[in-house]
């Protein structure tokens, strides 16, 4: 480190104009076997500008300073399935971050901690519960009916981050009246079950124009995100504990009343006298529901190191957060190993595996119909009547309304368990490496399985449990779900940058295949016998099981000219996917992309010399088209059971209407059509750096719902029939004022 002197553990060490690497120890030692005479190597390591430097014949023991490079301009940023490109040639505007950045404030989750450290990205809590998760839209809105979130990549497989509802609503009728949304029960995105200590950088690819080499799933953002490995050198362990409460951080308060007459003012003539009201009575509800700060910990540990060959990167999380309401928290324990090994000079293997717990407890909270949610019932109750619990144990009714939030939260359960494994592998073959060609095929494959139960309970002695005739009631929802991922790719590079033609090539080419099946099977028990949760103690009992099976397959192919010094970057690449969520599984759809970028220097080298605290300004352009797939089922008409007739069941078209829908004949992926053009500039010797960018997307072919009339026998036709335009301007300006050894 040419600022602090101390050594750079992990650098990366290349011998130019060969295959030949090499990994520093984690004191920054390292040994290379190169060629008779005079040799150049390359050195590069996240967080350092890289070097290059010149030996002459005979050296054998030489000291290499990097300089810290404050705006990780010298980053290797993803362009594309198998290539990358330094970040200050990126042709878009791509946000990074680092693992640090991750790690160094504790969060609820991967999402979280990606709030504020992302341009043009909003992060919104689905639910204050613990481990609650997020919604992450990236450059505003993209679509109606179809997907909202990102594409999820980690190590190279597209990972789940569906969020299956824990099914309250058959309590709560969230989604009923104005609000027919089948997703208003505060569900986890399963992202949440990752653990940030195992990130080493998550890349946000933000619109088509970056992302269009991911095809029909990626109009609404790729976020990729790269798992730490081992070092070479002796084993190094970091332990990190942490203890902490929760508080309830903000109250809405309560309307308060100094007099009866007051109160009979609000609710009618006679009301204090009925309600019991009595002057200077004051009971905190929200301090009795939020007041709990239970002893909160966390442990986490890594274990890396290697040798010349074999490197290994070992982690484990224990974590045990506690809710501030009753019968809330949130537990997740993760075990990781991660394992690289090289054979020889050609072929490396790469190999990571993630078993992961979460059990939360997530309590009662979001969007409510039947005025049993707290924070729906608050508005409507007053701070004068007593709903905390009695002395002989049982809980007063709510006389203002249909529950007593304090009774709900105290005795019902709402447990969701899951257990994840998360397994990948990667293997590359360095073909050839002949002058300046070189050639390198890689494979990765890798699944995603989870398992999620959702268990809840609502006792009969809760206030609003026998409004529905059935007291007490019982839910169970078990959840199965399996990603399968399979890339193969070629990458050649044509380097002539070291020669007059100062130019260098690089073309990839793929092919990848992805399954994803899930399966969710339900269990509702209403008028549970004496109060007993299993689902089988219920007289009003009803199953439904949903299941789906999606198949996708995509081809690309992208190339990406590198000349006038490395300052101008021509990028052109374009992808074909089919689907079976298409009307025709086998109908191909292409997403083209092109881009460019050009350095300038500034400080006297060209045309924007005069500024001398400008050291470098790149202007970038890009076009990208990418898709948005129908949902699965949306090109069916489903059926439902009916009576026996003559000792055979029947199946008919459902009569509700939004149940009884047809899809169109030609149904296809959304389309969207990006261009993006903005620059970066860095300033004051890489003190600073400024962005700016402007971005238009264009999205055709939206899924919209149609109403259809009531004699065609059916209620909707799902078709492609809507257009939607997004704009925006991002500006953003970073700052390194200080840069020391301390």
């Amino acid at each position: 480190d040419a600022t602090t002197g101390a050594g750079i553990g992990a650098a990366n060490i290349a011998v130019v104009g060969s295959l030949t690497r090499a990994l520093a120890g984690q004191d920054g030692s390292f040994s290379v076997a190169v060629p008779v005479g005079e040799v150049a190597l390359t050195v590069g390591r996240i967080g350092f500008r890289d070097s290059t430097i010149s030996f002459s014949a005979g050296q054998n023991n030489v000291v290499i300073s990097l300089d810290v490079d404050a705006l990780r301009l010298d980053e290797v940023v993803v362009t594309g399935l198998a290539t990358g490109i330094s970040r200050q040639n990126l042709p878009n505007a791509v946000a990074t971050i680092q693992g640090d950045e991750v790690r160094r404030v504790t969060s609820q989750s991967i999402e979280h901690a990606l709030q504020g450290k992302v341009l043009g990205a909003y992060i919104q809590t689905n639910s204050g519960a613990p481990g609650g998760g997020a919604q992450v839209r990236i450059r505003g809105i993209t679509s109606i009916n179809a997907t909202a979130s990102p594409l999820w990549i980690i190590d190279g497989i597209v990972v789940s981050d569906v969020a299956i509802p824990s099914n309250q609503n058959v309590v709560t009728g969230a989604a009923e009246g104005n609000n027919p949304s089948l997703f208003q029960d505060g569900q986890v995105n399963r992202i949440v079950d990752l653990n940030p200590e195992d990130i080493e950088s998550i890349e946000v690819l933000k619109g088509a124009s970056a992302s269009a080499i991911y095809g029909s799933k990626a109009s609404n953002g790729v976020i990729i995100i790269t798992t730490r490995r081992g070092t070479t050198g002796a084993a190094s362990l970091n332990v990190r504990q942490r203890f902490g409460f929760f508080d309830l951080s903000n109250k809405l308060g309560f309307n308060t009343f100094a007099s009866a007459a007051d109160f009979d003012a609000i609710l009618g003539p006679g009301a204090a006298a009925f309600f019991g009201f009595q002057p200077g009575v004051t009971f905190d509800h929200e301090q009795a529901l939020a007041g709990r700060n239970a002893l909160s910990h966390e442990t986490a540990f890594d274990v890396s190191g290697g040798f010349d060959d074999t490197r290994y990167f070992i982690s484990g999380l224990w974590q045990d957060d506690e809710g501030i309401m009753n019968n809330t928290g949130f537990a997740k324990q993760s075990l990781r190993i991660n394992l690289d090994q090289v054979f020889g000079d050609r072929v490396s293997v790469s190999v990571s595996s993630n078993l992961i717990h979460t059990n939360a407890r997530r309590g009662l909270t979001n969007n409510d119909n039947n005025g049993v949610s707290p924070y729906m019932v608050w508005g409507s109750t007053y701070n004068f009547v007593r709903l905390a619990q009695l002395d002989d144990g049982s809980f007063p009714d709510n006389r203002f309304e249909r529950s007593n939030p304090i009774a709900t939260l105290s005795l019902m359960e709402n447990d969701e368990d899951v257990w994840r494994i998360l397994a990948s592998g990667r293997i590359d073959w360095n073909v050839l490496d002949r002058g300046p060609q070189s050639l390198r095929l890689s494979g990765t494959a890798g699944v995603d399985y989870f398992q999620q139960k959702n268990r809840l309970f609502f006792p009969p002695e809760l206030q609003f449990e026998d409004d529905d005739g059935f007291p007490g009631t019982s839910l169970l929802s078990n959840s199965d779900n399996l990603n399968k991922t399979l890339t193969a790719t070629a990458v050649h590079t044509y380097d002539l940058s070291r020669s007059n033609s100062n130019i260098t090539f690089t073309t990839s080419a793929g092919v990848q295949y992805q399954t994803t099946d899930l399966d969710i099977s339900r269990i509702e028990s209403r008028g549970t016998t004496a109060g007993q949760p299993n689902v089988s103690s219920g007289f009003n009992v009803n199953i439904r099981q949903n299941r789906s099976r999606v198949e996708d397959l995509g081809f690309f192919l992208q190339e990406e000219v590198l000349t006038l010094d490395d300052r101008l970057l021509l990028t052109a690449g374009i992808r074909a996917d089919q689907s079976s969520v298409n009307a025709d599984p086998t109908d191909l759809f292409f997403f083209p992309k092109v881009s460019g970028s050009w350095r300038v220097p500034g400080g006297g080298d060209g045309f924007l010399g005069s500024l001398d605290f400008l050291d470098e300004v790149k202007f970038r352009v890009a076009y990208g088209e990418s898709g948005n797939q129908p949902l699965y089922g949306d090109r069916f008409t489903p059926l439902q059971s009916t009576n026996k007739i003559g000792g055979i069941p029947g199946t008919t078209i459902p009569t509700s209407s939004i149940d009884a829908q047809i899809g169109s004949p030609d149904l296809k992926p959304e389309r969207q059509r990006e261009i993006e053009a903005g620059f970066d500039a860095t300033l004051y010797g890489g003190r600073a750096s400024l962005e700016f960018s402007l971005y238009q997307k264009n999205i055709s072919d939206l899924i919209v719902r149609r109403r259809l009339a009531p004699s065609s026998g059916f209620g909707e036709f799902v078709i492609n029939g809507g257009k939607l335009r997004t704009r925006g301007i991002e500006f953003g300006l970073g700052v390194t004022p200080i840069q020391s050894e301390n």
